[in-house]
């Protein structure tokens, strides 16, 4: 009987789980895949690739070199593709119903659709819980991908893209980089790992800002602010003499910077004085056991990112080297231990690099201004 070669097979869409399963057994680099989406919430095919390239040791040499593999790790990038769409049959992995409406509006510069996102599925929960015990075995996994918004899935993405920048500007300035999870075990044992107040950081202000206080807010506790980063992390020497701690904020420029009265809402003002006490009360250091650090501000643009300065000099008038600001352009093209990142410290204004940043974050002598509305 002749084929029929003029009209095209359709596609099966990927988010249509298949009624009979493909065979599947889990391999070593299924469980690398599980433990990224583990670690970093939502990631993208793209992502992924470069992730398992950096994580996954290189495939022994083969004895023909004609056979080498053309990727360093051994896993090329349909292979890879192959493999997700197997964890998300078999419910090791999930795709979040939302992309469907963030694909339709976002295009690739050169053509083409969107890279998948991936989300962790329950059959992937349980196989990694063994591995990443942040991991809470109570959470109702399907409902917490149904539960994702667009907005949730570019921001987490945009997260997912430093940490694995950061990753490979790690490896190739020799430095080990501590991310995220892999800080758990140095915390003082106060509360489980996966409790989700566990990188969140609690600063009392004095009562001189009570003056710019929303009217509004009629809480008892309106000075009390917990700021929690989208990302904790630890730049380490190769020798281990040298150890910088990092908080990063992934800003898409949807809070506003600097409103005159200080309400419950996420703004850039809140976080910034929420931040600034709590580690002149070096809370960073009673909770979490660092000596030092600095908050990261990653925006779009330029131009707010002098927004934010301008809100941090009417803050901090003398300045300090806790925060540092940069766009997620400069990074993409310069990587982010270059010196692509701006603070504003003893009134001055500057372009530091990561890498030489170990130095206290905190100004000893830096004493807060008497707010002003």
């Amino acid at each position: 009987m002749p084929i029929d070669t003029t009209t095209p097979r359709p596609r099966r869409s990927p988010f249509i789980r298949p009624e009979v399963l493909p065979p599947f057994k889990l391999q070593r680099r299924d469980v690398a895949i599980l433990r990224a989406v583990a670690r970093l919430h939502l990631i993208d095919t793209a992502q992924m690739y470069r992730y398992i390239k950096i994580v996954c040791a290189p495939p022994p040499e083969p004895r023909d070199q004609r056979l080498k593999p053309k990727d360093p790790s051994g896993h090329s990038e349909v292979h890879l593709r192959r493999r997700l769409r197997l964890l998300v049959a078999h419910g090791f992995l999930q795709l979040p119903e939302a992309q469907r409406y963030l694909s339709a509006y976002s295009f690739k510069a050169d053509g083409g659709s969107i890279p998948l996102v991936f989300s962790l599925g329950a059959e992937g929960a349980r196989e990694v819980s063994r591995y990443e015990h942040h991991l809470d075995p109570r959470t109702a996994w399907s409902r917490k991908a149904k539960d994702v918004s667009p907005f949730t899935i570019a921001h987490s993405l945009e997260v997912s893209e430093f940490v694995i920048s950061m990753l490979e500007a790690a490896n190739g300035h020799d430095l080990t980089l501590r991310d995220h999870y892999d800080l758990l075990p140095e915390f003082p044992a106060s509360r489980p790992a996966y409790h989700t107040s566990v990188f969140q950081l609690t600063a009392t202000l004095p009562d001189t800002y009570r003056s710019i206080l929303d009217p509004k807010d009629t809480r008892t506790d309106a000075l009390v602010v917990h700021t929690k980063p989208d990302r904790v992390f630890s730049l380490i020497s190769a020798d281990g003499t040298q150890r910088t701690n990092f908080l990063y904020e992934a800003d898409r420029e949807t809070e506003t910077v600097r409103p005159s009265a200080l309400s419950n809402q996420a703004t850039i003002r809140r976080k910034i004085l929420g931040y600034w006490h709590a580690f002149k009360n070096n809370v960073h250091t009673t909770q979490w056991g660092f000596a030092n650090a600095r908050v990261l501000f990653q925006t779009h643009s330029q131009s707010h990112i002098d927004v934010m300065l301008k809100a941090l000099k009417a803050e901090i008038p003398s300045g300090t080297g806790l925060f540092l600001f940069s766009t997620r352009e400069l990074i993409a093209t310069h990587g982010p231990l270059a010196p692509v990142w701006t603070q504003y410290a003893r009134g001055e204004t500057s372009t530091v690099s990561l890498v030489r940043a170990a130095e206290p974050a905190i100004l000893a002598s830096s004493t807060p201004p008497i707010p002003t509305p």
